[in-house]
């Protein structure tokens, strides 16, 4: 089991807003696990190095449909159960991440017009 802290910054030019979570990864069989603890958001994939693109990019969609709807970031979004916070508060291994994925995730996104289903 590994826990680190986790910081996304999202920018614009009206603001710019820092977001700073703690993300826990947990190793499985076969793959890896990341669970937010401020709010109950996680992702999976086979590798580390994946899970790390996966964990900003469920957080970016958060942020930016939060923005396109006028809301607060995470709204609604409670912190993740106790058990996470327990296991993260345990472990004693910080995850650095890799100085050569720093400027992997620089997202330009656009939210779609709603479609009648």
């Amino acid at each position: 089991m590994q826990a680190r802290k986790l910081k996304i910054e999202k920018s614009s030019a009206r603001k710019s807003m820092t977001y700073q979570l703690s993300i826990l990864f947990i190793e499985n069989d076969g793959g890896w696990s990341a669970q937010c603890l401020e709010h109950d958001v996680a992702a999976q994939a086979k590798t580390l190095d994946q899970l790390y693109y996966e964990v900003e990019r469920v957080l970016v969609a958060q942020i930016a449909l939060a923005e396109e709807l006028s809301h607060e970031p995470f709204r609604g979004l409670g912190p993740a159960p106790q058990k996470y916070w327990d296991i993260f508060k345990e472990s004693r291994i910080e995850v650095k991440r890799p100085a050569a994925r720093q400027l992997l995730l620089r997202p330009k996104i656009r939210v779609a017009e709603r479609v009648a289903a």
